[in-house]
Order: C-alpha cells, then structure tokens, then sequence
C-alpha cells in the first residue's frame, strides 16, 4: 500500500469517528453549529472512498484501450470531490439560513466546544499530512482531499467560535457560525471542482514551468529553434510535445541524439512524465520559423 493510499484509509477512519462524534456531542451539546459540522465530516469521509477508487484505478498499467494511463480517473475523482465539497457546503448553508429565519435558539454547552476543538486539532494535522503527501507524490484527488480536511478545520474554528459566543451571551452566535462554515466549504468545493476540470480539458501546465521548458530546449546544443510547445496532464503526470528546429544537412543519428538530450533534461529536471519530439530541418525561407537576425551565418 503506497503512501497516498495509506494516509487516505486513515483520514477515513477518523472522519467517520469525528463525525460521529460530533453528532453526539452537537445534539447532547445542543450546538446547530457543530450538528452542522458533523454532516460536513460525513461528507468528507464519502470523499475518501471517491478518492481510494481513484487511487486503485488510476494505478493500473498502460492497456489497449487506454495508452496514456489511468491517470484522469484520479482528476475525475477530485472533481467528484469537489462536486460533494461544495454540495455539503450548500446544505449546511441552507439549514443555518433557514434557523435564523425561524428564529431557532439554541444553548451548546462545554461538551460541544470541546468537540469542535478535537476536531481542529485533528483535522489541521490530517490536512497537513496529507497535502505533503499528495504534493511529493503528485496526486490531485489526495491534495484535494487534504483541502477537505482543511475545509473541515476551519468549519471547526466556525464552530467553536459559535459555542463560545453563545456561551458568552451573544445571541444567534451558533447559527451564524453554521452560516459562516458553509461559505468556507463552498469555496473549497468550488476551487478543487475547477482546479481538476482545467486538467481534465487539457489546460497547459503553469506558466514558469513552460518558461523553464522553454529554457532547457533553447539552451541545448544543436537546437536552431522549436515551435508548437505543448503541454497538459493525466493524472499527476506532465506530458509535453514540440516541433524541434535542426540544421538541414545533420544526420539522422545526430538530430535524434539532440531530441534525445532533451527529452532527457526535461524528464529529469522538471519531472516530465513523457516527451515527444518531432525533428524538423531549419529553413530560412519560413519567416515564422526564423529565430536568427542574420539567418545567412546559419549554414549547417
């Protein structure tokens, strides 16, 4: 069992023990605020079996049917992450609306803020440990994830700040509380949502890794000039292809050894999954392709 999967079993297991938890403390605390917090950890542990199916499937080898990988099952994944992020986000948004409106009091006790500060404790550590994960190991459905536990953390503060000041004697604190946790929810659902969908349309990578891509193929020995740079990802890989700008009277073997060094530079120093390199013959009279000022000195 990798790391990824590892750390995704684990927050599944305790998002289930907070959630009940939660709901325990949130009814027996009299709390709408965290009752509210406890659906949201509910949500977050059916994120982890959307993410572990992911995980399994996206690590199957190369096939017939699909030669690039599995790797877009996992950014599917992170969508549907987001997807039930935000959707959560949106009931809980909708129930403290609702108790504001019809002027819903509630009292929560000791037992309910001591809940809510379990949960920030724990959530905060699980977020932290499965983003650095899912970062070393490139994988969009973990770091999404992480983002859940995170976006539970911060509903947490929410709600402990609502028990407290209901505690304190500020009236509708609790249910104002359970408004705010909603809105961090939506945001992460929504932010996860369309950060996976720009990988799964084949949206280019980040602009300074193009810059670094473009720096290694310019500054390679042989190398005339390139053109159609492009890029996207599968799953956690980079996959690049370019047209690359060669003299015209250089060997076979030679141009391809040029193709080949910076295949190499690229997968080594940016971690690129796969490059694919298509040689061309520098030639002046394409004025498109011309990157010199005196393309006469340019005989080889």
């Amino acid at each position: 069992m990798d790391a990824s999967t590892r750390v995704t079993w684990i927050g599944s297991a305790t998002n289930l023990f907070l959630a009940a938890m939660k709901f325990v403390a949130g009814i027996l605390g009299n709390s709408s605020a965290l009752v509210s917090d406890a659906a949201h950890s509910l949500s977050d542990f059916g994120s982890d079996a959307v993410v572990l199916a992911g995980l399994k499937i996206s690590a199957k080898p190369k096939d017939e049917s699909h030669q690039y990988g599995h790797g877009k099952v996992e950014t599917t994944a992170a969508v549907i992450v987001g997807v039930m992020l935000a959707a959560a986000g949106f009931y809980l948004f909708w129930s403290g609306v609702r108790g504001l409106y019809e002027d819903r009091r509630t009292n929560p006790g000791y037992l309910a803020l001591a809940a809510a500060l379990v949960s920030i404790v724990v959530k905060e550590i699980l977020f932290r440990v499965t983003d650095r994960i899912g970062r070393r190991e490139r994988r969009a459905s973990v770091i999404a994830n992480a983002w859940h536990h995170r976006s539970d953390a911060l509903s947490s503060v929410a709600a402990f700040a609502g028990i407290g000041g209901n505690m304190l004697g500020v009236p509708f604190a609790d249910l104002i509380a359970s408004v705010a946790v909603s809105l961090f929810v939506i945001r992460a659902g929504t932010m996860i949502t369309w950060n996976a969908y720009k990988d799964l349309v084949d949206t280019a990578v980040e602009g300074h890794l193009i810059d670094q891509m473009k720096t290694i193929i310019s500054s390679s020995s042989g190398v005339l000039g390139f053109h159609k740079l492009r890029t996207r990802k599968v799953g956690g890989a980079i996959l690049v292809d370019l047209h690359l700008l060669v003299g015209g009277n250089m060997t076979v073997k030679d141009s391809h050894d040029i193709a080949d060094r910076i295949e190499h530079r690229l997968m080594t120093e940016l971690d690129v999954h796969d490059v694919t390199i298509h040689v061309e013959a520098y030639r002046c009279d394409r004025p498109k392709e011309c990157y010199f000022d005196k393309c006469e000195m340019i005989d080889s």
